[in-house]
């Protein structure tokens, strides 16, 4: 199993990891679930995923949260084969996979080199401070911040 500090790739899964994963339950904070699920049924809201784990790792891994398999509820997964995350051109091919017009899609992240390049693209961008993320004074300067994505409203 890939320790805390390692990446996901395909590689890393052979079968016997991929039975292992059937035990595995990600943890994934309270409002996740919740409004995963009113953003796709109430909102229509297509969710998105980029990760620098593969697309494998990442739906392995979503479809064992500890609310049960949440990719019923994510429509895209891209990994860093779209390009690097703190680059503006990796944003801009997202763009033009998901078919929205950049200033339709909101980017929601804890890196702030992250956000710069989403929204140097024309992306919303948003930083999430979470236990264990602090955010500089710059960060919430620059950006818009929340804490939990029950602040996130779509109309």
């Amino acid at each position: 199993m890939a320790t805390k500090q390692e990446k996901f790739s395909d590689s890393k899964f052979s079968s016997h990891n991929i039975q292992l994963i059937n035990y595995i339950f990600i943890s994934v904070y309270d409002d996740v679930f919740s409004c995963f699920h009113r953003w796709t049924l109430e909102f229509n809201v297509k969710i998105g995923i980029y990760s620098s784990g593969s697309v494998l790792a990442q739906k392995l891994l979503f479809s064992h949260s500890c609310y049960g398999d949440l990719t019923p509820f994510i429509t895209y997964y891209f990994d860093t084969n779209i390009g690097p995350k703190q680059s503006t051109d990796s944003y801009r091919l997202i763009t033009e996979k998901v078919g929205f017009s950049a200033d339709e899609i909101l980017f929601l992240t804890d890196v702030q080199e992250e956000a710069k390049a989403a929204k140097k693209s024309g992306m919303m961008a948003i930083l999430s401070e979470r236990d264990g993320v602090l955010l500089s004074p710059d960060d919430k300067h620059a950006f818009n911040f929340i804490k939990s994505f029950d602040k996130i409203l779509f109309f």
